[in-house]
C-alpha cells in the first residue's frame, strides 16, 4: 500500500469501458483488453499508477496534463472528490484494498438518434452510418470495429460492488443493453447495495418505463448534454428538436426523475456566439428553483475546440461572458460561469486548427445540406 497522493486517483479507483477498450477514465487514452480483470491487473495500468504516484504524467493522461499546463481546471478534481467518499488505500498492483474499481464508466453501444458535430462514430450509430455512406469522412473518423458486449459481460458489471455506475452511449434511453443492465442490477441487489446511478442523456426522448426503473435507485444523477439553445442547438446536434428537448428537461426536474442534475456543456466554435443565450436559459431554469450543476469543457478534437475561433470573435465573447459574470456574480458562481470565464481566457488561437475546422464543417454541411451561416452571419469567416 502507498500513502502518497498521486497526481490522479482515477486508475486506482475507476474504470472506463467501451466494448473491448478500457481506460482509467473517460478522457484518458484507451486500449484493448480481453476482460475487466486483465485491465485492472494489467502491466499497462500498473505503469500508469506508478508514474502518477511518482508525480509523473503518463502518456495516457495527456488531456489533463495539457489542461494543467494551461492553468485550467481538469477532471482530477472529480477523482479527488470520489476518493474522499471511500475508505481505502491505494496500491500499484491492486489499485485499492478491494482490488476492483469503485467507479465504473460504461458505454454499452453507440446506438444514438443524433449526429452531433463534435461526436464520433464510436459514440453515435448515426455518424457511423454517415461514415459508411460518405468516404470523405474517412479523413476525420475511424470505422468502429469493436464488438458489442454480451449479456454475460453485462451480468458481470451488474454484480460488481461499485459505489457509482456511470452509463453513457450513444443515447442510453434508447439502448436495450442499458435497459437490460438496469433491470439486472435491480433483480440481484438489495436496495441498500444499489450503487449511485449516473446516466448521461441528450434528453431528446422520454423512455418512461426505463425512467421508472432508474427512479428506484436511491441516488441517481442525470447528466444532460446541452451546449446551446434554439437554432444553434439544432444545427450542432443534428436530428434534435429544441422545443422537445426543452420540454423534456423541464419534465425531468418537475417529476424528480433524479436526485441530482448536471448540465454537460461542450465548448466548440459552433456555440461561441450562442453562449450568452445558453447562460440566460440556464438562469431561467435556476429562477424556477431547479437545482443543478454546470460542467463546462472543451471539445477534445483540435478541429472542433476553441483554438479554432478567430481572435476578434474570442475577444467579443470573452467580454460578453465576463460582463454577464460581473453583473450576476452570486448566480454566476452557482452556474460555474467563473469556470467558463477561466476557460475562455486560457484559449490561444491556432490558425491550422481554424483551417481544419473550416474544412471539416464544410464537409458536414455538404453532406447534410446545411449551412453554418444560417445560425449566425459571423460564421461567414469560417467558410
Amino acid at each position: 500500500m502507498n500513502d502518497l497522493k498521486p497526481l490522479c486517483y482515477a486508475p486506482f479507483i475507476g474504470t472506463f469501458k467501451q466494448s473491448n477498450k478500457y481506460a482509467p477514465c473517460c478522457v484518458s487514452q484507451r486500449w484493448k483488453e480481453d476482460s475487466f480483470s486483465d485491465f485492472w491487473a494489467g502491466r499497462k495500468l500498473k505503469n500508469v499508477r506508478g508514474k502518477l504516484l511518482n508525480q509523473e504524467w503518463p502518456d495516457e493522461c495527456i488531456h489533463c496534463k495539457r489542461k494543467t499546463e494551461q492553468g485550467v481546471s481538469d477532471e482530477r478534481k472529480i477523482w479527488d472528490k470520489h476518493f474522499e467518499t471511500i475508505d481505502t488505500e491505494i496500491d500499484i498492483d491492486k489499485g485499492n484494498k478491494i482490488g476492483s474499481p469503485f467507479f465504473i464508466d460504461y458505454r454499452p453501444t453507440n446506438k444514438c438518434n443524433l449526429k452531433c458535430r463534435m461526436c464520433f462514430p464510436s459514440a453515435s450509430s448515426q455518424i457511423e452510418l454517415d461514415l459508411y455512406k460518405n468516404k470523405e469522412l474517412e479523413k476525420w473518423f475511424d470505422y468502429p470495429n469493436e464488438r458489442l458486449d454480451s449479456n454475460d459481460t453485462i451480468d458481470e458489471i451488474a454484480n460488481f460492488h461499485v459505489k457509482e455506475l456511470k452509463i453513457l452511449g450513444g443515447e442510453p434511453l434508447i439502448d436495450k443493453k442499458v435497459d437490460y443492465l438496469i433491470t439486472k442490477i435491480l433483480e440481484i441487489k438489495s436496495n441498500e447495495n444499489l450503487p449511485t446511478l449516473r446516466l448521461t442523456t441528450n434528453a431528446t426522448v422520454l423512455n418512461r418505463k426505463l425512467l421508472e426503473k432508474i427512479n428506484k435507485f436511491p441516488k441517481t444523477k442525470i447528466s444532460l448534454s446541452v451546449d446551446a439553445v434554439e437554432d444553434t442547438y439544432e444545427y450542432l446536434r443534428t436530428g434534435a428538436n429544441w422545443k422537445i428537448v426543452n420540454n423534456n428537461i423541464n419534465y425531468f426536474f418537475e417529476n424528480e426523475v433524479a436526485s441530482q442534475y448536471v448540465f454537460n456543456i461542450v465548448l466548440t466554435p459552433y456555440t461561441i456566439f450562442n453562449l450568452e443565450s445558453l447562460i440566460n436559459w440556464l438562469f431561467s431554469l435556476y429562477k424556477k428553483g431547479y437545482v443543478f450543476i454546470c460542467f463546462f469543457d472543451e471539445s477534445c478534437e483540435n478541429y472542433t475546440n476553441l483554438s479554432c475561433v478567430l481572435p476578434k470573435h474570442m475577444e467579443y465573447v470573452k467580454k460578453k461572458i465576463f460582463n454577464w459574470y460581473k453583473n450576476n456574480t452570486k448566480v454566476a458562481h452557482n452556474l460555474k460561469i467563473n469556470e467558463l470565464v477561466d476557460i475562455l481566457y486560457s484559449i490561444n488561437f491556432d490558425k491550422q486548427n481554424y483551417q481544419k475546422f473550416i474544412e471539416y464543417n464544410n464537409t458536414l454541411d455538404n453532406i447534410r445540406n446545411t449551412s453554418i451561416i444560417n445560425i449566425d452571419n459571423r460564421f461567414k469567416d469560417y467558410k
